[in-house]
């Protein structure tokens, strides 16, 4: 799954590199996290995003 963010974020705690809104990122379902259908909870370089942060760009699994 292929996402982009609709904001920029960035870490603070930990030196993972920031999503910038602007880029296109591969994702993937975070299927370990309770009610993850529901919210749409995807895991996009270490962030965990809702369905309200990200537009999906391209879907490869028609099961998302």
């Amino acid at each position: 799954m292929k996402v982009k963010p609709k904001e920029n974020y960035k870490c603070f705690a930990y030196s993972i590199p920031s999503l910038d809104k602007t880029k296109i990122y591969d994702a993937v379902i975070a299927s370990n996290q309770p009610n993850y259908k529901e919210q749409g909870l995807i895991f996009c370089n270490g962030f965990l995003l809702n369905k309200n942060e990200y537009i999906v760009e391209e879907n490869e699994d028609d099961t998302a």
